[in-house]
C-alpha cells in the first residue's frame, strides 16, 4: 500500500532495510513504478489495451530514465565506492526507482555515495512522477511538453514569418494561440519549482552552519519539495526549528503545487470572490 501510493513510510523506523530482504525490494520496484504512472495509463492496462499502454510516452520516458540513471549510478557505486557489483545493483536500482517515483524507500546510505550519483538521483527526484499519479515533482508530463515546445520553437526560428508550423503534442495539433499560452504556463510552473528549491537551499545555508556540502543540502531540499523522503541525514530530530519549519513549508507547497498555493494566498489577501466567474 505504501509503494503503490508512493508514500515511503514503513512499519519500522529502520524502513525497508529492517527486513534485509532482497526479494521484497525487487517486488517493490514494479509497484513503485505503477504508482508513479497516471491512473489513465493503468486503466488502459486494466481493460486489456496493452498496445495503447505500451505506446505511452510517459511510460517510455519513465523506463528509459530508470534504465539510464540506474546504469550510471550502479557504475559509480561499483567504481567510485568500491561496492561489490551485486550490492551496487541492489542499492543503486532500488534507490533510483524509489527517488524517481518519489516513494522514499531507502536501502542504502546515500551520504556515502559518490557526488555524481547523488546529483543524478536529485535530478530524477526533481522531475518526479506524472500528472494523475500519487507522486510529486515537477512531473514527467511537463518535461515532455517542454521538450516538444523547444523543438517547436527551434523549427520556427528557421522559417519565414508567413510559415505556420503546427504544434503537435500527444498526437493532437493545437492552434498557435493556445500553444503559446499553455507552454508559458508550463514553463512558469517549472521556473517556480526551480526558484523555490534554489531559494530554500540558500536560506538553509544562510540560517545555520552545517558540515554537509552544498549538493547534499540541495538533495535534501529537492527531496522535500518533491515529496520524496530520501535523505542524506541533513534533516534530523536535532535540526534547528527554523530548518524544520522550512522543510515543512517545502513539503506542503510541493504537495499542493504552486497554482493551488498562489490561489490560496491571493484569496487570503484579496478575497476569494476575485476568482468568481462573471
Amino acid at each position: 500500500m505504501v509503494a503503490i501510493s508512493t508514500g515511503g513510510f514503513s512499519n519500522h523506523d529502520g524502513g525497508v532495510l529492517y527486513y534485509q530482504n532482497q526479494i521484497l525490494e525487487g517486488l517493490l520496484i514494479p509497484v513503485m513504478i505503477a504508482g508513479s504512472l497516471p491512473i489513465q495509463v493503468s486503466i488502459l492496462l486494466y481493460y486489456g489495451k496493452c498496445e495503447s499502454f505500451l505506446k505511452s510516452r510517459i511510460l517510455h520516458f519513465t523506463v528509459a530514465a530508470i534504465l539510464v540513471v540506474s546504469t550510471l549510478v550502479v557504475f559509480n557505486l561499483y567504481w567510485n565506492n568500491r561496492m561489490p557489483l551485486s550490492q551496487a545493483v541492489r542499492e543503486g536500482v532500488f534507490c533510483v526507482v524509489s527517488g524517481f517515483t518519489t516513494t522514499g524507500f531507502q536501502n542504502s546510505d546515500i551520504l556515502a555515495w559518490a557526488p555524481v550519483a547523488v546529483v543524478l538521483l536529485a535530478i530524477l527526484m526533481f522531475i518526479g512522477t506524472s500528472l494523475g499519479s500519487t507522486g510529486g515533482g515537477i512531473k514527467v508530463n511537463r518535461v515532455l511538453l517542454t521538450y516538444s515546445a523547444l523543438v517547436w520553437w527551434f523549427k520556427r526560428l528557421f522559417v519565414g514569418r508567413s510559415v505556420r508550423i503546427p504544434f503537435r503534442y500527444e498526437g493532437t495539433v493545437y492552434p498557435e494561440s493556445v500553444s503559446d499560452v499553455e507552454i508559458a504556463k508550463n514553463m512558469l510552473i517549472i521556473f517556480l519549482y526551480f526558484f523555490t528549491f534554489v531559494s530554500a537551499t540558500v536560506f538553509a545555508l544562510q540560517i545555520t552552519a552545517t558540515s554537509f556540502t552544498v549538493y547534499e543540502v540541495v538533495f535534501e531540499v529537492v527531496s522535500a519539495l518533491s515529496n520524496v523522503g530520501l535523505s542524506v541525514g541533513y534533516l534530523t530530530p536535532d535540526s534547528p526549528l527554523s530548518i524544520k519549519w522550512l522543510f515543512i513549508f517545502m513539503m506542503w507547497i510541493g504537495r499542493l503545487e504552486f497554482v493551488a498555493v498562489i490561489v490560496l494566498f491571493i484569496g487570503l489577501v484579496k478575497g476569494f470572490d476575485a476568482f468568481e466567474v462573471r
